[in-house]
């Protein structure tokens, strides 16, 4: 009776361990990349890395993870010396996917000035494109290339643009995957 037991425990325990959805935790997990743009045009371009282990709940969880879901994406740019009245005639942000570029966030007519330190939100892309750019973040090397470009109405521009991206992790809490 007593190897029963034992024996219906370690089953129990290795169904628990490769079951990917009990017991899961649900949590906030954001990440930011900044965007360095410098130019004596009225051309955008910059190319950033977004690496996930820059959060430390990424660090915590980053064996266990089931999914990282995209809930809102917001930049907030800051500079001291942009020009007066700066709007973003047309621009995207891309990040390199498995079957090359993918748009993430398209911009047309954006006012920079009004908006100079703010935290402004994007329009999300649809569910497939942002499903693809949380599996980049969970996935190893758990990184996103991301590239911005685009055009002003007026130069010279100096500024960073701060990329937030809001997430819900999803990941276990027995075993890992």
């Amino acid at each position: 009776m007593k190897t029963l037991k034992i024996s219906s425990l370690i089953i129990f325990l290795i169904t628990l361990g490769g079951c990917a959805d009990f017991p899961t935790k649900k949590f906030d997990m954001n990440f930011t990349v900044k965007l360095n743009v410098n130019t004596n045009t009225t051309s955008i371009s910059s190319t950033e890395i977004l690496k996930a282990n820059t959060n430390s709940d990424f660090e915590k969880y980053s064996k266990k993870l089931n999914s990282i879901d995209i809930q809102r994406i917001t930049y907030t740019v800051s500079s001291s010396s942009l020009p007066a009245g700066l709007v973003i005639n047309s621009g995207k942000i891309e990040f390199a996917g498995k079957g090359g570029n993918v748009t993430l966030i398209t911009m047309s007519n954006v006012d920079i000035s009004g908006n100079l330190g703010k935290e402004v939100d994007f329009t999300l892309p649809n569910q497939s494109v942002t499903d693809e750019f949380g599996n980049l973040l969970k996935n190893a090397p758990n990184e996103a290339t991301l590239y911005f470009t685009g055009s002003t109405n007026k130069g010279p521009l100096v500024a960073q643009v701060a990329i937030k991206f809001y997430t819900k992790a999803t990941a276990r809490i027995i075993g890992s995957n």
